[in-house]
């Protein structure tokens, strides 16, 4: 028999082929994970153990961390291209597409936990056991009761009550991934964890009578939250030590300050409230 002739490649052989654009491996070796995509279609996330047995595939995901105990493996779902398209071709308003969601998987269970409408999301990088993020907002229709009415600026109109936005912050969710339990701050603009303590640092516009504007450091461990400095104020690029025993910030009380001009540095030392470090005429500055 003649042998039969090589296949043609076409286009449609080319858009199939998976690249590899994404790996991480656990801190202790037994776990790597990798994001495989297509030039046309849904990215994907593999989970293998350390040998070489498959462990999960999750479609639509990417941006693949392992936590550093090994227990977590946490990726982004993002919605499927061909929805996507199909949306756009309708001119659905950006706010009205779908939105990205954060994948937790459980490695010792099998379990995924998932976290609709995703904004942002951090975890500990060299120490274990939590997860913090944000999600945007629900739209939902505020509801004026003849309580909320009373409780008007006097002309008639209801007051209208605060909401998430990036001017004034996003809920922040706290997951202890041990217990389950999460906690919650609202309008938070920014946060980060401590790189080797259990920290969380913040900073809100607050909430109404129940939480002051500030920013704020929560000691995981023992449940106790530290005040770094409160008042009304924009407060931007949180930083702290690798223990979180000292922390620095900008502030500006010129809310309407686009161009940053107003900023002062702040320090804490570890004890006390934040003092203001240096300012615009500062020395050297």
């Amino acid at each position: 028999a003649l042998p039969q002739g090589k296949k043609a490649m076409t286009i449609d052989d080319l858009v199939t082929w998976n690249r590899i654009s994404e790996r991480v491996i656990s801190d202790d070796g037994t776990l790597i994970a990798f994001k495989t995509e297509p030039s046309q279609g849904d990215p994907s996330v593999t989970l293998y153990d350390g040998k070489g047995e498959l462990r999960a595939t999750f479609g639509c995901a990417t941006g693949a961390a392992i936590s550093s105990d090994s227990r977590y493996l946490f990726f982004t779902i993002k919605p499927p291209e061909d929805e996507v398209r199909i949306l756009k071709l309708k001119k659905t308003k950006k706010d009205d597409m779908p939105a990205d969601k954060l994948g937790m998987y459980d490695i010792g269970t099998g379990i995924t936990d998932t976290i609709e409408r995703l904004k942002s999301y951090r975890f500990p990088a060299k120490w274990s056991g939590w997860i913090a993020w944000q999600t945007e907002p629900l739209k939902e229709k505020p509801v004026v009761t003849p309580d909320t009415a009373a409780r008007g600026n006097g002309n008639g109109k209801a007051k209208k009550p605060k909401s998430e936005s990036a001017d004034n912050g996003y809920t922040l969710f706290i997951r202890n991934l041990t217990s389950g339990l999460t906690d919650t701050v609202r309008f938070v603009t920014e946060y980060l964890f401590a790189a080797e303590a259990e920290k969380l640092m913040y900073a809100t516009t607050g909430a109404d009578s129940t939480t002051e504007p500030g920013v704020a450091i929560i000691d995981l461990k023992k449940g106790e939250r530290i005040l770094l400095y409160t008042g009304k104020a924009k407060y931007r690029q949180l930083t702290m030590d690798k223990k979180g025993e000292k922390a620095a910030f900008i502030i500006s009380f010129d809310e309407k300050d686009k161009a940053g001009n107003t900023y002062s540095l702040c320090f804490w030392n570890g004890k006390g409230l934040a003092t203001v470090a240096a300012s615009k005429g500062t020395a050297g500055i």
